[in-house]
Order: C-alpha cells, then sequence, then structure tokens
C-alpha cells in the first residue's frame, strides 16, 4: 500500500499493483470497521464511568445527610410525605367521582335533548300533513 502511495507523477500504477491493493481493501476495511467497533466500545465504557461515578456520589451524599438526621426527623418528614400522597389521593378520587357523575348527568340530558328533538320533529311533520289536509279541504 505503502509503494502505491508513493508513486509520483508519471509513475503509473501497474496491473500487480492494481491487483494487490485489491487484495488489501478487505483487510483495510476490516481494520477501519475493528477500530469503529473499539471507539464505540469505549464511548460507552465512558459514559457508564461517568455514570457509575455520579451515582456513588449521590449515594454518598444521601448517607452523609442521614447521618446528620436523626431517626425522629426522618420519621416525621416521612410522615409528612405519606400524609402528602394520602390527600392527594383522596382528592383525586373525590374528583374522579364528580367527573362521573357530571358525565351522567349530560349523558342523561343529552339523552332528554334528543328524545325532546324527535317529538318536535314528529310534531313538525304531523303539522305539515294537517296543513296540507287543510289545505286540500279548503280547494
Amino acid at each position: 500500500m505503502i509503494h502505491l502511495l508513493n508513486k509520483k507523477g508519471s509513475q503509473t500504477i501497474s496491473f500487480q499493483d492494481e491487483r494487490e491493493f485489491r487484495n488489501l481493501l478487505p483487510t483495510v476495511a476490516e481494520m477501519i470497521r475493528q477500530a469503529d467497533e473499539q471507539k464505540y466500545i469505549t464511548d460507552i465504557s465512558a459514559n457508564l464511568n461517568l455514570h457509575l461515578f455520579q451515582s456513588k456520589e449521590q449515594i454518598y451524599s444521601s448517607a452523609r445527610l442521614l447521618e446528620d438526621k436523626n431517626v425522629g426527623q426522618i420519621h416525621s418528614a416521612m410522615k409528612a410525605v405519606v400524609n402528602r400522597i394520602d390527600s392527594f389521593a383522596k382528592t383525586k378520587q373525590a374528583n374522579t367521582i364528580k367527573e362521573h357523575m357530571i358525565n351522567q348527568q349530560l349523558l342523561e340530558e343529552e339523552r332528554v335533548v334528543k328524545q325532546e328533538n324527535m317529538r318536535l320533529a314528529k310534531l313538525q311533520r304531523a303539522g305539515v300533513h294537517l296543513r296540507t289536509a287543510v289545505v286540500e279541504q279548503a280547494a
């Protein structure tokens, strides 16, 4: 390959040089592919090390915070969190029940409106028939 790259000016690439180069291409391609795979693996490894380092720092930070607190403070903080979650769950449940009731009322009102529209349509058709009968009788 170096032989091919060192050719200058009027020096031509011979048939034998071309054949040698053609035989080298798969090897060069495999070397490039392996270099790309190695770079990908190295990048993954570096990212994993960074993530593990950050996780380790967070764990140490949490441990230091827990060392500074006593169990009573931790218990009261956890109780406050649980109470907030319970309150949120109860509010969500109440709102869900209200929404269900409102939806039921809306469906019932929609049903009543449809029935009323059907009744009015029947009356209008009957009124048209009555007017037609009255007009025919008058003629």
